[in-house]
């Protein structure tokens, strides 16, 4: 194929709305807390409760007891992931 024929078959780009400077914020608000397990974001940041993330090992069969093993790093979930994921709160 030509350039030409390939010039012909590409669809011009849309031009940038007025006073977009090309910048995106997550759920558009600029530096919202987010949790760093789903990434989504939380108007309160309260709700962003600092664990330990742990990670459960189970036998092939799923006889034995899963080992855990829990993550030293410490982040902060929204409440979702804390009812779904396996995890430790962090104690004071």
């Amino acid at each position: 194929m030509a350039a030409s024929e390939y010039e012909q078959c590409t669809p011009a780009s849309p031009a940038s709305p007025a006073g977009f400077d090309g910048s995106l914020t997550l759920a558009g608000v600029p530096d919202a807390p987010a949790c760093e397990n789903c990434a989504r974001t939380e108007t309160d940041q309260a709700d962003l409760v600092p664990v330990h993330r742990i990670y459960l090992q189970i036998d092939e069969w799923g006889d034995q007891e899963p080992k855990a093993t829990v993550v030293d790093d410490v982040e902060r979930w929204c409440p979702s992931c804390r009812s779904i994921y396996p995890h430790e709160l962090v104690g004071p």
